[in-house]
């Protein structure tokens, strides 16, 4: 399988700045312009803790989709964890 279409967004915030919309502001930035500046790209990916509410919250603002949950796919302080999987497509139409 070529993965060459395919990239991630990915961030880290400090707690001093949650809640600020510095995420979803900084994530939508990068999802209106990612096709233009890298145009052999189809699909952008985004994954996200499934218990963490905030940064799904933050990933639906800036339009990606959530698509499902990966159900035990990682490991996080020795217990499985569920991650929840968002994506942006080159032919979805974004507002800017």
């Amino acid at each position: 399988m070529n993965n060459r279409c395919r990239g991630e967004m990915r961030y880290v915030l400090t707690s001093w700045y949650w809640g600020k919309g510095i995420a979803t502001k900084a994530m939508k930035l990068v999802a209106v312009s990612v096709f233009e500046e890298r145009p052999e790209l189809k699909r952008v990916e985004a994954s996200v803790d499934g218990n963490n509410v905030g940064s799904q919250r933050v990933l639906a603002k800036a339009e990606l989709t959530r698509e499902g949950v990966l159900r035990k796919i990682c490991v996080l302080k020795g217990r499985t964890r569920d991650m929840v999987m968002f994506s942006l497509v080159s032919t979805e139409p974004l507002q800017q």
